[in-house]
């Protein structure tokens, strides 16, 4: 058995109990003696044996939808739409 599918198993016994482990929580797990890989493996080399295999993590999008348009409750004109600033900060128009 070669050493890249001895990671992909340990890999994928890991995923079944958390399935949203990521590369980085993987490599620490792997260095471990209780998965009993025989030689440590590097992380950039994880990553391209799980990028290979098609088996990292979905990345997340990082923000969150904060503006709701789509509500009952009333919306006013924009009273400054068409109107110039004659300030530099924009308070008097």
């Amino acid at each position: 058995m070669s050493f890249e599918r001895m990671v992909l198993l340990r890999v994928k016994e890991i995923r079944s109990i958390l399935p949203y482990a990521g590369v980085r929580k993987l490599h620490i797990m792997l260095q471990d003696s209780a998965y009993g890989l025989p030689v440590p493996i590097g992380r950039d080399h994880l990553f391209q044996v799980l990028r290979d295999n098609k088996l990292l993590s979905p990345i997340r999008k990082r923000y969150h939808r904060t503006t709701n348009s789509k509500h009952s409750l009333p919306s006013y004109p924009n009273l400054l739409k068409n109107k110039r600033p004659l300030h530099i900060d924009g308070t008097k128009t």
